[in-house]
């Protein structure tokens, strides 16, 4: 005789089974599977997601001690899958999969290894070409971890010698953030938080205003309507005083999380987002770099986790609120401000400036142009 309640046991036991073996599937990453592509201790200068010119960054700028000709090591075992060389861009770059199902890069390098450098050079002279981007049969170029695959260099659009190195997903090419996967780096600077911008949505054109760190703390700022944050924040990694991008920003309002982001990974396909993940009219007029504490519409990144009215709350209520906004890095180490708002409806934020003095194209309605 069948026992319902032991088969109704287990089958409820197979599919939690089943769904985490989907969850883990999905979001596990390979932690300590790769070593280090360098044998000298691990210096970033650059890391994950720091806001570049049109796009993310998209791995991590390593310490080369200044120098071309340094030892560049295969992370783990696979294949040479990709050879690109080119005088822009990531110059002569090495491209190695994975049998875990992801792709390790290594760009800006001065040579690659002999046999290597010797197909380019064979491919280069039969097809007078200098430029390049072969992809190699999966037998034909075999590394294993701890081979050194190349030299560090300068080449292509880089502004000294230093190795730029990615992590991506073999089938999506997504770059994923390699300071998730424990390569030992030391990092216990806390990010560092220098002002706040405020935006109102209450009229068409927008308008702003800033105010310093040292301006907010212990004080009552006063807002009215809808409101949208910005923060002026940089991460530092230990070994170089150069400033670095954000890993994860949460905007809490009277204690509720409305707004938060994650730089887990960046698809190529979102990279141009990020001008619109910025303050971008105060990026080309003082150069500053403000991340948005809200989602403007037409924004598609897919690195925002939880958000409410996409960040941006309504300060109508003629009451006083607690505004937080957190700033961590992979290591944990994290920054906070807290300060109050109180809902005035005397108050009115000051027109957002206008630092180019052209017509303004909205995303929002037809836009008519006369010459």
């Amino acid at each position: 005789m069948i026992n319902f309640t032991n088969l109704k046991f287990l089958l409820t036991s197979l599919l939690i089974l089943v769904q985490l073996k989907f969850v883990f599937s999905q979001d596990s990453l390979p932690v300590n599977y790769f070593r280090s592509p360098i044998n000298s201790k691990l210096i970033v200068t650059s890391n994950f997601g720091e806001i570049r010119t049109n796009h993310f960054h998209t791995g991590l700028d390593i310490y080369t001690k200044g120098r071309i000709g340094e030892n560049i090591y295969a992370v783990a075992d696979g294949y040479i899958s990709r050879i690109m060389v080119s005088a822009s861009g990531y110059g002569k770059a090495l491209y190695v999969n994975h049998p875990n199902g992801y792709v390790s890069v290594y760009a800006h390098l001065s040579r690659f290894k002999k046999d290597v450098e010797d197909y380019i050079f064979k491919y280069q002279h039969d097809n007078e070409e200098f430029e390049i981007n072969l992809y190699p049969l999966p037998n034909q170029f075999k590394i294993k971890k701890s081979e050194i695959i190349a030299k560090s260099g300068n080449s292509g659009r880089s502004f000294g010698a230093h190795l730029h190195f990615e992590i991506r997903e073999t089938q999506s090419e997504k770059p994923i953030n390699p300071l998730l996967l424990n390569f030992n780096i030391e990092d216990t600077i806390a990010p560092k938080i220098f002002s706040i911008y405020m935006y109102n949505f209450e009229g068409e054109n927008g308008s702003e205003m800033i105010i310093d760190k040292k301006n907010i703390n212990g004080n009552i700022i006063k807002v009215f309507g809808k409101i949208g944050f910005g923060i002026e924040a940089f991460d530092f990694i230990n070994g170089r005083n150069s400033a670095t991008g954000l890993y994860n920003i949460d905007l809490f309002v009277d204690d509720s999380l409305i707004f938060s982001y994650t730089l887990n990974k960046i698809s190529f396909f979102e990279n141009r987002y990020l001008n619109i993940f910025i303050d971008y009219s105060e990026r080309k007029g003082t150069g500053k770099k403000i991340s948005k504490c809200f989602i403007e519409p037409n924004n598609n990144l897919s690195i925002y986790e939880k958000n409410k009215n996409n960040g941006i709350y309504d300060f109508s209520d003629l009451k006083t609120h607690s505004v937080k906004i957190l700033a961590k890095d992979v290591s944990g180490n994290n920054s906070s401000i807290n300060f109050n708002v109180e809902s005035d409806s005397s108050f009115k934020i000051k027109d957002k400036k206008n630092y180019h003095n052209l017509k303004k194209i909205y995303f929002s309605k037809k836009n008519f142009y006369f010459t």
